[in-house]
């Protein structure tokens, strides 16, 4: 790891110099860059790969006092900061995991022209920040110097984020591996279906929970892998192979998703924000069927009787976040 200057803040970052685009892994609550580890590990497309750790997590020190509440925006900030004096200005593939995903959807957003592609694994919804039970999900990181959210402005920062066109990968949990309830499943899946359908991305089905990077890594390297050769080629939107994503750990859904399908009853339409990638996005059709509004399908389980497999790496994350 090399720390690495942000703004003030001593930031542990590490990078694996190799061919563009440049792949960028945001991790999950609390959890250091090195988790992505098994995945990088898996990955066969010889891209440049950078983890890093936010404050207070791993290798990097934590916020200096009064340590003020952030919002996910602030820490895409952060994020095209780390990537400036790493100078890496050219367009990246962004791989969020959880709530990375808010971090690399408000960074993508923001910076569209520095996007090549997206991979989103089980990514946070903002439906999801006021969790059913009441708690709220505010703490990057572990003890009295974890960085604390700004949940609200977080959530308007994902919100307000437009959608961009390129190579986009969307990665599901399978929902009978969560111990909180079917309606709130359908919740979640419907949320990563919509994430899809805005951007024209691919859906695959994790047979795992959340710890989709641990206990699915080759599905992660296979979905990673394949936008970045989409985003190498420019030959437009992501299409997966549903039996090479069978082979890899996960069921396609359908790929990529229609923009116009399972839009919103009554709310205005976003305009997407074309990458500077030479995808030619806009000028192709999307020939797919269209997505069940009901949720997803569930594979078959084969991981057997649900025991750790959910429980999160870090011991103060919610399954789910």
């Amino acid at each position: 790891m090399t720390t690495i200057d942000v703004n003030g803040l001593p930031i542990a970052a590490k990078m694996i110099p190799g061919t563009d685009p440049p792949v960028v892994f945001v991790a999950q609550l609390g959890t250091p860059g090195a988790s992505w580890q098994p995945v990088i590990n898996l990955l066969g497309c010889g891209a440049t790969t950078i983890t890093y750790d936010r404050p207070g997590i791993g290798d990097s020190p934590p916020r200096p006092a009064p340590n003020p509440a952030v919002s996910y925006g602030h820490m895409a900030t952060e994020l095209a900061t780390l990537l400036n004096t790493l100078g890496i200005t050219q367009p990246v593939v962004l791989v969020g995991h959880s709530i990375g995903a808010f971090i690399t959807r408000v960074f993508a957003g923001r910076h569209p022209g520095r996007v090549a592609g997206l991979v989103h694994v089980d990514g946070s919804t903002t439906t999801h920040i006021p969790w059913p039970d009441g708690g709220r999900i505010n703490l990057d990181g572990d003890g009295p110097h974890a960085t604390p959210f700004d949940t609200t402005t977080g959530r308007v920062d994902v919100d307000t984020a437009p959608p961009v066109l390129a190579p986009t990968a969307v990665l599901v949990r399978t929902g009978d591996h969560m111990p909180y309830g079917e309606p709130v499943e359908q919740l979640w899946r419907q949320a990563q279906v919509d994430l899809a359908q805005r951007v024209g991305g691919s859906v695959v089905i994790a047979d795992t929970g959340h710890q989709i990077p641990r206990d699915a890594p080759r599905l992660v390297a296979f979905a990673v892998d394949a936008v970045v050769a989409t985003a190498r080629s420019g030959s437009g939107p992501l299409k997966l192979d549903k039996e090479a994503a069978a082979a890899a750990g996960g069921t396609l859904l359908v790929g990529p998703v229609r923009r116009d399908i399972l839009r919103t009853s009554g709310a205005p339409e976003e305009k997407p924000t074309r990458s500077a990638t030479p995808l030619n996005v806009l000028q192709q059709e999307y020939p797919t069927s269209p997505v069940p509004a009901q949720g997803l399908p569930q594979p078959s389980t084969r991981r057997g009787e649900q025991g750790d497999e959910d429980k999160p790496t870090h011991p103060h994350i919610k399954p789910g976040f």
